[in-house]
């Protein structure tokens, strides 16, 4: 079950319901007919774009299916289409003053308009049901498919496949008009970090722990951005103590107006 899904007023219209499974195999999928190998990937930017634009007032990141608001108390929104199986319409914040360290143990900073990510993130499965330990494979594909992108599809059917795509776009405005509706405040946003670390993605909970201690240190919560970053390091090394320069990059947020 998604995670919100008993906590929303949300009635999404699901476009793409209209297209049957079998519609969808056929025309998406192309079993059985040997064209199955026109990309629409190149398709995204454009579809997703003018869709995105009519609700929120983003621009597009160059190169990257990403777009940004802008910067507000150190704070943009963004939208992005991140490819998993297939193209999953993921949203929320990006904060510049919250770095990343990367495998080359070095900070680095989404703070540019060709430098934009998510520090914060919301999607679709957060917020319907989905019981995949009841599902077949084949089920759980065609409940997920409703609201993810194709990547591959057939040439003869293109103009099918476009309004496709812009359908499942337009099937994920609904979550994302109430994740920033609901977590409209930085105390909003820790709050749904919570909820997400006990609850959600067991891949995402170390990164949203990191991001929790850095909006803690924004708040001039030094005690707790320190307690939030040690139980960071204690349960993804196991006993190892918080790097000094990550204090430091806490210590100058905290110092921050």
């Amino acid at each position: 079950m998604g995670i919100f899904q008993n906590d929303t007023n949300i009635v999404p219209i699901v476009y793409t319901a209209g297209v049957s499974d079998e519609e969808y195999t056929k025309k998406i999928m192309g079993l059985g007919n040997e064209s199955y190998d026109e990309n629409l990937v190149k398709y995204y930017d454009d579809i997703a774009g003018e869709i995105l634009t009519r609700y929120f007032t983003v621009k597009k990141c160059p190169g990257k299916h990403i777009w940004y608001g802008e910067w507000e108390n150190h704070r943009r929104i963004v939208i992005k289409l991140h490819q998993f199986y297939s193209y999953e319409v993921v949203f929320g914040y990006n904060y510049d003053f919250i770095p990343i360290l990367n495998r080359q143990d070095k900070f680095i900073y989404h703070r540019t308009e060709k430098s934009v990510d998510l520090d914060v993130k919301d999607f679709y499965m957060n917020h319907i049901h989905y019981d995949s330990d009841n599902l077949t494979h084949l089920e759980s594909f065609h409940i997920r498919r409703k609201y993810e992108l194709p990547v591959y599809g057939c040439r003869e059917e293109l103009d099918f496949a476009k309004k496709y795509i812009g359908d499942c776009v337009r099937t994920n405005i609904p979550f994302m008009q109430d994740f920033f509706a609901r977590y409209e405040s930085d105390w909003d946003v820790i709050s749904f970090l919570d909820y997400i670390i006990h609850n959600g993605n067991y891949f995402e909970r170390y990164r949203y722990i990191w991001t929790k201690a850095f909006l803690y240190a924004r708040f001039h919560e030094m005690e707790r951005a320190m307690e939030t970053m040690d139980y960071y390091y204690k349960e993804l090394y196991k006993e190892r103590d918080i790097p000094q320069k990550v204090i430091e990059k806490l210590e100058n947020v905290n110092a921050m107006d």
